[in-house]
């Protein structure tokens, strides 16, 4: 069964939740897309974060090259 893009940034932001950290090559593959389709439900996943005043990030860690969830400390 094909997921919706809906499905996959649910997944995608459910595995985040649980610690995991988001490689976009993997991700690509896992659910069968383009790597610019993966960009784009990352971007979909850190745009809601950033609209619900949510206080965790999407980050990206460029020596790991993957994308973790991170909780802001507020001051």
């Amino acid at each position: 069964m094909k997921l919706t893009k809906t499905q996959v940034c649910l997944h995608i932001y459910e595995e985040l939740l649980k610690g995991h950290s988001i490689n976009l090559n993997e991700l690509a593959n896992q659910y069968s897309i383009s790597n610019l389709s993966a960009f784009r439900d990352i971007q979909e996943i850190r745009a809601y974060l950033y609209n619900s005043y949510s206080k965790n990030m999407l980050v990206y860690d460029k020596k790991t090259n993957v994308y973790k969830l991170v909780t802001e400390e507020k001051k």
